[in-house]
């Protein structure tokens, strides 16, 4: 139930229960003006509004009902219509000027070429992350081939290096694997090692050295990490080193057209 029809239901029981007149509170919907009268008057006696007047039992009842009554409606209670559907209005009959306007469509092609410029460049970490390391190491070895006029057979003097520890080589599947004593190895294990090889390959010798510190700034950048491994013979005889030793190291030219090293 509607607060309107709380409101009409306890008017209705206030306005037909006694015969004899009696006073009755009223407070005007419009003013708020509350007074008390023998029956309910068309007008309000304050600001004369033709206001619904409000009855109650008391002034608070009264005033009560008027101001909910003032929240609902603003009109004075009557038997209520039904509200009119509303027209819908065909856009083609509206007339030129009323007719809403497109909206103008904001220009983003200059935004839009400069992100495709900015994502176009890459920035530097991105340029050096994609530096071919190993083509530019090739690179410095043919140079490094061509400027010593290396070849297969007869060692050049390149400068020097130092020792870092020994090993031996194994011969599989016709290429050449370096085995080398390791810094956490003890001599024992390693000679272990080493005789289990000899066992398989009976021309096995401790016949390379693993160098690294080179005298030619040129020959470091064409090594792995300025590390090179160096025959321990160039044609003359195995050579003993130990780890420390400084040794004069030769380059050859392989038929692949890369370097490899002898003590000389």
């Amino acid at each position: 139930m509607s607060v309107m029809e709380d409101l009409l239901k306890d008017v209705n029981r206030l306005t037909q229960t006694a015969a004899e007149p009696q006073l009755s509170f009223y407070s005007c919907q419009a003013c708020g003006d509350t007074y008390r009268s023998e029956k309910m008057p068309e007008t309000c006696p304050g600001c004369k509004a033709a206001a619904r007047q409000w009855p109650g039992s008391t002034a608070d009842e009264a005033r009560g009902r008027a101001t909910r009554a003032k929240g609902v409606t603003s009109e004075p209670v009557t038997n209520a219509e039904p509200a009119p559907e509303p027209v819908t209005v065909a856009p083609d009959s509206i007339p030129e000027q009323t007719k809403p306007k497109p909206k103008a469509k904001r220009a983003v092609t200059k935004r839009t070429e400069q992100v495709v410029q900015e994502a176009a460049q890459p920035d530097a970490t991105q340029a050096d992350a994609e530096i071919d390391f190993r083509a530019a190491r090739e690179a410095k070895v043919a140079a490094f081939i061509e400027k010593h006029n290396l070849n297969e057979f007869q060692p050049v003097p390149v400068g020097t290096a130092t020792v870092q520890t020994v090993g031996y080589t194994l011969w599989v599947g016709g290429k050449p694997i370096f085995r080398l004593k390791e810094s956490f190895e003890t001599g024992r294990e390693f000679a272990a090692d080493y005789n289990a090889a000899r066992a398989e390959q009976p021309a096995t010798r401790i016949d390379v050295a693993a160098c690294n510190k080179v005298s030619d700034s040129e020959l470091e950048q064409c090594l792995f990490k300025g590390d090179l491994i160096v025959s321990l013979n160039s044609g003359h005889g195995t050579e003993t080193v130990k780890p420390g030793d400084v040794i004069n190291i030769g380059a050859y030219r392989t038929r692949e057209n890369r370097l490899r090293f002898a003590i000389i």
